[in-house]
């Protein structure tokens, strides 16, 4: 039994920790200048000192979806493997860091190819704002982008074993950030972990197998005391709300993606969904997106085209047509009647 638990605390209490200047550490940049030539993004400078790799750059304003950022690989070229954590930690300089994307390039067996990073499958998630020193997420956040599986012709799937053979980390410009203006992202380091939570959830069962022959056992039942249970629908509400108010902007938010994160069933969120509001999953992360969408409208000055992505709709076009159904008018003349009134 101690034997176990030594194993599962190793497991457990392991992290990988990638920290700039290390020797097997390389550190690159990439941008989409070198693909389309010049006038796209540009690499203002990277310095890579002993725990800490700074980079500036700038987004060019020549393509729709520009990308430049700074990557990290093994200089053995092996692979790192992250598929046994659950929790991602950056620590960064909160006053030389703007917001970005976080990716990781990984080799899909039997398909990727070394020569070709187009094929690496990548995982990838937005820091939206940069808060404090310390920047932590689920490792479940780190989706496949739906454009990757149409640009390699394959169908959608939930693989997640090629995380167990990370060839690169990328941070790269957030899909929101403006152009043509200096933006910085200062590195300290990058930790790959468990969860305090999944260390108790196996821990405390541990040690109370250890210790129960230790405990001596009451003779007298102890007194009565109701449970306080919650209703199953409720307790799936509460689920619901709180996964689709957290992840209603995600591009590849779906009905299946729910059920994979959340563990309920396709027939518990449709019928708790129309129970409490009347609406199916589609009505229903609409709705959510559309009132967020009509709030920064009125109180940001965003481009309509960047609040269309923000709340979770890649093509404008799309976001118009939604939006125009659901309040009669276009999101412009929206934004125009409401500014008017305001003033």
């Amino acid at each position: 039994m101690i034997c176990s638990l030594l194993v599962i605390m190793i497991f457990l209490f392991h992290r990988v920790t990638i920290t700039p200047g290390e020797e097997n550490l390389r550190f690159i940049t990439y941008s989409d200048s070198e693909d389309y030539g010049i006038e796209c993004s540009e690499v203002l400078s990277l310095n890579v000192d002993r725990g800490l790799a700074a980079f500036s750059y700038t987004i060019g304003t020549k393509r729709d979806y520009p990308y430049i950022g700074m990557a990290v690989e093994r200089t053995d070229s092996t692979y790192w493997n992250l598929a046994r954590f659950n929790k991602i930690t950056l620590r960064v300089d909160k006053n030389m860091t703007t917001p970005y994307t976080l990716l990781l390039g990984t080799m899909e067996e039997g398909f990727s190819s070394e020569d070709k990073p187009v094929t690496w499958r990548l995982f990838q998630d937005d820091i939206n704002e940069i808060s404090g020193e310390r920047i932590s997420l689920p490792m479940k956040h780190m989706q496949t982008p739906t454009w990757w599986f149409g640009t390699n012709s394959l169908s959608k799937n939930n693989n997640r074993k090629s995380l167990s053979r990370v060839r690169m980390i990328r941070l790269q410009n957030h899909p929101l950030a403006p152009r043509n203006t200096p933006q910085r992202i200062h590195l300290q380091r990058i930790t790959f972990s468990h969860s305090a939570g999944r260390i108790m959830l196996f821990l405390v069962p541990s040690l109370g197998l250890m210790l129960f022959p230790l405990i001596k056992r009451e003779k007298r039942l102890p007194g009565y005391r109701p449970l306080a249970i919650e209703n199953r629908q409720s307790e799936e509400l509460s689920i619901l709300e709180e996964f689709i108010g957290k992840e209603y902007n995600r591009l590849d938010l779906s009905l299946q993606t729910v059920i994979r994160d959340t563990g309920l069933s396709e027939k518990s969120i449709r019928h708790t969904l129309k129970s409490k509001y009347g609406k199916g999953f589609i009505e229903y992360l609409t709705h959510i997106r559309m009132n967020e969408a009509a709030r920064l409208l009125c109180q940001s000055d965003r481009q309509i085209a960047e609040i269309a992505l923000f709340v979770g709709y890649r093509h404008p076009t799309t976001f118009t047509k939604i939006f125009n159904r659901t309040f009669g008018v276009s999101p412009r003349k929206y934004r125009e009647h409401h500014r008017n009134n305001d003033t």
